[in-house]
């Protein structure tokens, strides 16, 4: 092969026909593509994510900028937060214990502390035995029975640890040498359509116990989430983000679809009278709250930390009523929400009964037409004519797969569809960052905020026609577009009207 060419050793002649053969198999295998892409009707998504490559690229080389001295400050609060709460779980475990070793860690969860394996634990792929990851522990936790309050709360502790330890992680990546941090995209990152994002494959020189070793740049600008998490009722890692300032003469603008998924979802259920809510005062997710929580939508509110009498943890009524309809509507078990929401497993009974009670159609007209259909054509077709073909058998993890696919390819190739317009109709005063699936994060000069941000949703918020659609129906969606913007960091972002 070309990479075992040694020119002190072998005939150039050998190197050159490999790469000829490389060649013509590349043409021939993209020329047959090109042909599939027209039978199969694809050619379109084809042409518009190729259309659109060129954006990804450049919020690759884009970046972000880093307040180097707001890193640091974060840096040493987490750090002294991570030796705080390591002492805290050597003085429950009574002796000195490293709470990120997965081997300590199993031996004390399942040797000492007696937890016996449940269902969804994982196991560990050296010792055969059982994981003793941050899922698991969360498993353990939330769904073992029988185990002391003592032991559970050795096990959030140790979770509270490997989640600080996390920030730590992520705060001492270092930045590029013109101080920004980077990631790369994959537009062909999952088979739903949606993009990934990851570290880059520029390395940097580390030393680890006395080597020399390469490690990646970069980290993804996806998974830095804006929520956070709870430790002792005091919510952390949502400040991460305050580290990224926009360029000089610049200023922040994130625009997300509203709900994005959620509608597509009412739509594919024939939940057309649910519709109307997402728009009111209350939106669907304060109604899902409030059939969660059994109380009014009013008292469901975004960032209000709400401390739960029957755990005695702090929570994001909102955000838990997202992640509950999420799970609803991807027929996701009660353990798989209970990772999610980190309630105990008999609560999640009670939660994804109550919910499909209260929205029938999830369960008998979307999720049964898509099992009906994959069983019929083995394919599954979004409005833009994106096209999937399920070639195994058609079990419940296809029929879930097919759950997640039309949901999520319809919104992201919704949002991806406008780019190209908008990028070059504000081509002057744009900068773009990133895209997370239903949303996109840019630097607009300042002053000019408003006039992107105008044009963004202008260009997005154009019908999706559903009878184009496997579950076909005879409704036409507009998802409406919302827009944040920050001269400060992106932590700080506020509503911007438009």
């Amino acid at each position: 092969s070309g990479k075992d060419f040694d020119p002190t050793r072998h005939n150039r002649d050998r190197v050159y026909l490999y790469n000829a053969k490389d060649s013509l198999a590349t043409h021939i295998i993209h020329t047959q593509q090109l042909a599939e892409l027209t039978e199969s009707g694809t050619a379109p998504v084809y042409k518009n994510l190729i259309t659109i490559l060129p954006i990804y690229k450049e919020m690759e080389d884009n970046g972000l900028l880093v307040d180097d001295y707001q890193r640091r400050k974060l840096l040493a609060a987490y750090e002294s937060l991570y030796d705080i709460h390591c002492t805290k779980l050597c003085r429950l475990v009574g002796r000195s214990i490293n709470p990120l070793s997965s081997v300590v860690c199993q031996k004390l969860v399942y040797d000492e502390l007696g937890f016996k394996k449940i269902r969804g634990i994982k196991h560990s792929k050296k010792s055969g035995k059982p994981s003793a990851d941050e899922d698991s522990l969360e498993l353990l936790m939330w769904g073992s029975e029988g185990n002391s309050d003592y032991g559970k709360l050795i096990l959030r502790s140790i979770l509270d640890c490997r989640k600080i330890h996390k920030c730590i992680e992520f705060l001492v990546i270092p930045t590029y040498p013109d101080g920004r941090h980077r990631c790369e995209f994959n537009l062909a990152g999952t088979e739903t359509g949606r993009t990934t994002a990851g570290e880059t494959t520029d390395y940097y020189l580390t030393v680890d116990k006395g080597k020399v070793k390469l490690k990646n740049l970069g980290h993804s600008f996806q998974t830095i989430g804006k929520h956070g998490f709870t430790v002792d009722g005091n919510t952390y890692g949502k400040n991460l983000r305050s580290i990224f300032v926009p360029t000089p003469g610049y200023v922040f603008v994130e625009c997300d679809l509203a709900q994005a998924e959620a509608r597509v979802d009412a739509v594919l259920a024939k939940d057309y009278e649910i519709i109307p809510v997402f728009d009111s005062p209350t939106g669907i997710h304060r109604l899902t709250g409030s059939w969660v929580y059994g109380c009014d939508p009013s008292e469901v509110k975004k960032n209000d930390l709400w401390m739960n009498p029957d755990t005695g943890v702090g929570e994001e009524r909102y955000h838990i009523a997202k992640q509950v309809r999420h799970a609803c509507e991807r027929n996701m078990r009660e353990d798989r929400m209970m990772l999610m929401v980190k309630q105990p497993l008999s609560r999640c009974v009670t939660i994804l009964k109550v919910v499909h009670e209260k929205q029938p159609n999830i369960r008998h007209v979307f999720h049964h037409d898509i099992r009906e259909t994959l069983r019929s054509t083995r394919c599954l077709v979004a409005p833009n004519g994106r096209r999937r073909d399920f070639y195994g058998k058609i079990d419940e993890h296809a029929v879930n797969e097919g759950i997640s696919f039309l949901p999520q390819a319809i919104v992201t190739d919704y949002l991806k569809q406008s780019l190209r317009k908008t990028i070059d109709e504000c081509r002057e005063i744009v900068r773009p960052i990133s895209e997370a699936h239903d949303g996109f994060f840019a630097e607009v000069r300042r002053d000019h905020e408003k006039r992107y941000a105008e044009t963004y949703k202008r260009n997005i918020e154009v019908p999706i026609d559903f009878r184009k659609c496997s579950l076909s129906r005879d409704y036409e969606l507009t998802i409406p577009c919302e827009a944040e913007w920050s001269d400060t960091n992106w932590q700080e972002l506020r509503k911007l009207e438009i």
